[in-house]
This record gives C-alpha cells, sequence and structure tokens, in this order.
C-alpha cells in the first residue's frame, strides 16, 4: 500500500462561517452568558476535521464519542457547497459529499474554510 498524502487538513472556522454569532456571543461573554454559547460551540469546532488525501476524504466528529466518515476519491459522485451571502465574503461554506456507492449525502462538514477549493483538489486528486 502506497503511503498517502494529505492535502487538506482543517477544522471548521468559528468566525468566518458564523461572524455576527461570533461577535454576539463575545461580547456576551463579558456578562457569562455568550460562555454558556461560546464553549459548547468551541468545542465542536475543535472535535471536528475535515481531511482530504491522495486517496479519500475524512470527516471525524465528536467530542467524547468519536465518529469517523470515510470516502474514496474514486468513490465520490456528487460535491455540493453551500455559502450564505455572509460565507461568501468570509469565504466559507457547507460541503456535502456522496459517494457512487449509495448516492446519498455521506460527508457533511459546516464552516469550512474556503470550500471551493476544497471542491477542486477532490476532484483533481480522482483516479
Amino acid at each position: 500500500m502506497s503511503k498517502e498524502n494529505t492535502l487538506y487538513n482543517k477544522n471548521p472556522s468559528m468566525f468566518r462561517n458564523a461572524p455576527l454569532r461570533f461577535i454576539v456571543v463575545i461580547i456576551t461573554s463579558i456578562f457569562l452568558v455568550g460562555l454558556i454559547i461560546l464553549i459548547p460551540w468551541w468545542l465542536r469546532t475543535r472535535n471536528t476535521r475535515l481531511q482530504i488525501t491522495d486517496q479519500r476524504v475524512i470527516l471525524k466528529t465528536g467530542i467524547l464519542r468519536r465518529h469517523i466518515n470515510e470516502i474514496d476519491l474514486n468513490n465520490v459522485s456528487n460535491i455540493q457547497i453551500k455559502q450564505s451571502f455572509m460565507n461568501r465574503i468570509f469565504k466559507a461554506g457547507t460541503i456535502k459529499i456522496s459517494s457512487a456507492g449509495t448516492g446519498d449525502i455521506e460527508i457533511v462538514a459546516q464552516g469550512i474554510p474556503q470550500p471551493n477549493h476544497v471542491k477542486e483538489l477532490i476532484r483533481n486528486n480522482k483516479f
């Protein structure tokens, strides 16, 4: 088996994905109310990772329990990108990936920086 090279390895972006919510939460964290929202949100983003290698797309999620979803690059059949107006300004978005095996969306990664770059990495590295 050949060595796998990592092409992309990022966590979702809190600010880029939801800049207004991020600012409101930071301001309200002064009054401790925002910390109730900020801490779980931060933990979720730090424990979510989208990784693209030259062979697979891997989404790892979970704080206490771990969920790993993988799709071989040669099985990727569809890539969807969803961006709100603010996502487009800050270059973030949601990526949905389906494989030829099921046809259903198997990987959903929200708040991913530069989703169009991710799509091109997948398309350009398929066998």
